[in-house]
């Protein structure tokens, strides 16, 4: 038989919801998953370099609202607060009145680019492709020559 700290050290399987352009991968990735093959897997999820990663989370059994702002997710201590919330909830310690009996619902974690957000305001810009910047600045600086060559 196991003791009660035996078994919250015991792997358990993590799904997460890894957004790609308007799309979202499923990763199912086992709590015992260290914390750099974590963001490995994510960042071929959503197409991108490790080092340009910048996300949060967002559990699916937190209140809707008002809405929940994202955690950040940057390092081993977040990675290993992630996952000891997800033990607590599993194991009916998380404070949240379930109705029935001690069975969780099937839960997921949402990963959330963070690479988007005014980091000043925590407000959403609108994703703006660097390209479109660079043709824009281009743009100008053509017209403002052209008006001052005349």
């Amino acid at each position: 038989m196991q003791s009660s700290e035996e078994s919250d050290l015991a792997a358990f399987i993590v799904r997460f919801e890894v957004p790609f352009g308007n799309a979202l991968h499923e990763l199912e990735l086992p709590s015992n998953t260290a914390y750099s093959d974590f963001l490995a897997d994510v960042a071929v999820a959503m197409g991108m370099r490790v080092s340009s990663l910048r996300i949060g989370y967002i559990f699916s059994f937190w209140p809707k609202s008002p809405k929940p702002r994202p955690k950040v997710l940057d390092g081993d201590k977040t990675w290993q607060t992630l996952l000891r919330d997800a033990r607590l909830w599993l194991k009916g310690k998380s404070g949240l009145k379930r109705k029935g009996k001690q069975s969780a619902k099937p839960w997921h974690v949402q990963i959330e680019d963070l690479t988007t957000e005014n980091a000043g305001t925590g407000e959403l810009k609108g994703k703006v492709s660097y390209m479109y910047v660079f043709c824009i600045v281009l743009i100008s600086s053509d017209s403002f020559r052209d008006q001052n060559n005349r």
